[in-house]
């Protein structure tokens, strides 16, 4: 089963990553609603009433974490349904031992893809001036 999810997520991930218009979305969009929301109403934290000590950027970084995931998830659903169009899907089918290898495979790829996202997406809201309310250990229990 292992060779499975493997060889599946690999491929996933090698189309994702040698197509430029099969990535960028899913990096790009994040990023653009992180700096829009992020950057264009950061002002908001100025209002009376709005009490949350790490800041609004914070406060919106976890907003395009989940929107990131939900972006990777819906992009690698785009590549199955390309495998599933292109013929790749019936063959993958015929010669897998293990079907369930197969969705274990894409979710695998969508899981890796998404933290790629995720990694970059947190060195721009650091950067970008984050405050994390707590240490790294908090910092990665938001990604669990």
């Amino acid at each position: 089963m292992w060779n499975v999810v493997s060889g599946v997520a690999w491929r996933t991930l090698k189309n994702a990553l040698t197509n430029p218009q099969i990535f960028l979305p899913t990096m790009l969009f994040p990023l653009f609603f992180f700096t829009a929301f992020a950057g264009g109403l950061s002002q908001l934290r100025e209002i009376p009433g709005f009490d949350f000590p790490p800041g609004y950027t914070a406060f919106q970084f976890v907003f395009v974490l989940l929107q990131s995931a939900a972006f990777s998830g819906v992009f690698t659903g785009f590549g199955v349904a390309r495998d599933f169009e292109g013929g790749f899907g019936k063959r993958l089918l015929l010669a897998a031992p293990h079907r369930s290898g197969i969705v274990v495979g894409y979710a695998l790829a969508a899981l890796l893809r998404w933290l790629v996202v995720a990694a970059v997406l947190t060195v721009v809201a650091v950067v970008a001036g984050m405050q994390v309310g707590g240490g790294p250990v908090d910092l990665v229990g938001l990604f669990v």
